[in-house]
């Protein structure tokens, strides 16, 4: 792979937030993926148990909740291994985007876990957030301190990141324990 980005717009844009539309898009593209895997993990399993327990092969269909508590678990996977594996989901790598911590390091599997639980459950509205947030951050961006990047090269994305916030300082002094003098200390 190149590490060269040959387009002036995309020098521009790397390591910068990304916005709604391409995020947008790129998760249509993950939502379509997840589905296909959803229904080949479905079709497989039923003409397995088919093949096992029946005369004849046949796709059953399931009930609307069955489906849809599938479809989310495939989701859910396959978001979470995507975040925490790269940052990238298929439809991410499309669009050349990332999904990182705040400050621009690799999500851990549990944040990772985290952020696709939201967007599984509240998608429309976690999505509709980032249109008016000034830092393209919808909500499960704030709640699991995550950024998403346009990122083609990963190396210099970081680079374009703004700084963590501070974190507050704690004092090393117990509360109502006052050091004593060493001149006051009995041996």
């Amino acid at each position: 792979m190149s590490r060269v980005i040959k387009q002036n717009r995309a020098v521009e844009l790397q390591g910068r937030r990304a916005g709604f539309p391409s995020r947008v898009l790129a998760d249509f593209i993950d939502v379509a993926i997840a589905f296909g895997i959803f229904v080949l993990i479905y079709s497989g399993l039923s003409i397995l148990w088919d093949f096992f327990q029946s005369d004849t092969i046949q796709i059953k269909v399931q009930s609307p909740g069955i489906n849809a508590s599938g479809m989310a678990l495939t989701a859910l996977i396959y978001f979470t291994l995507g975040w925490a594996s790269t940052g990238r989901t298929i439809g991410k790598q499309i669009l050349g985007l990332r999904a990182v911590r705040r400050d621009g390091m690799p999500m851990h599997t549990g944040r990772a876990l985290g952020r696709a639980a939201l967007c599984v459950a509240f998608y429309p509205f976690v999505m509709w957030t980032i249109l008016f947030s000034r830092r393209n951050a919808g909500i499960h961006d704030m709640i699991c301190k995550t950024v998403v990047v346009y990122d083609w090269i990963p190396e210099t994305a970081k680079r374009h990141l703004p700084p963590p916030p501070p974190q507050p300082r704690r004092s090393r002094r117990r509360r109502g324990s006052d050091p004593v003098p060493s001149s006051e200390v009995v041996a």
